[in-house]
């Protein structure tokens, strides 16, 4: 699936969820946020998670690697879903007016 069609596919929502198995989540997910803010969606939240990147790097280092993709929420291998079920489910309280205030600096 291309990435027009993945970004056409979520119009109107407030989150998309990116996962990878493969390790290259890297790759994918480089120029992510562009494709949405070319389509109006500039405040959609976006997660990823899985095996994100090939080889072992730091947890950190991924997490500020997809951070800088535009990316609000990283869970690099992570190993206990309920943290990342949580952190959605108040981000869903929120809506798309969590981006704008992070945005803001909030």
């Amino acid at each position: 699936m291309s990435r027009s069609r993945v970004v056409i596919g979520v119009i109107g929502g407030d989150i998309h969820i990116v996962s990878s198995v493969n390790g290259e989540g890297e790759y994918w997910c480089s120029d992510f946020r562009k494709h949405f803010s070319d389509v109006g969606l500039n405040n959609i939240l976006l997660y990823v998670g899985g095996n994100i990147v090939v080889g072992k790097r730091s947890q950190e280092e991924v997490v500020a690697l997809f951070k800088g993709f535009g990316f609000d929420r990283v869970y690099h291998r992570l190993s206990d879903v309920r943290v990342a079920i949580t952190q959605l489910e108040e981000d869903l309280k929120h809506g798309q007016a969590k981006r704008e205030g992070e945005a803001a600096g909030n």
